[in-house]
């Protein structure tokens, strides 16, 4: 059955709303955490390596096991 093209383009209800909030906040809440322990210090130019390679290793992280 095919779902109608207005329900795919409304609004969320409640619940989804409180989901999409809570992903927010937890997405937010790790990038401050990091801002504020990181803020007043000098990283080292391997450390600015690793934490700039960090987003590439998260999207292999989560595409790789659709290929296993």
């Amino acid at each position: 059955m095919e779902t109608p093209i207005a329900d795919i383009w409304s609004l969320p209800n409640a619940r989804e709303a409180l989901t999409i909030f809570a992903m927010f906040c937890a997405t937010y809440s790790t990038r401050l955490i990091g801002w504020l322990l990181l803020r007043n210090r000098t990283i080292s130019p391997a450390f600015r390596r690793a934490l700039e390679a960090a987003p590439g290793c998260v999207m292999a992280a989560i595409v790789a096991p659709q290929f296993i």
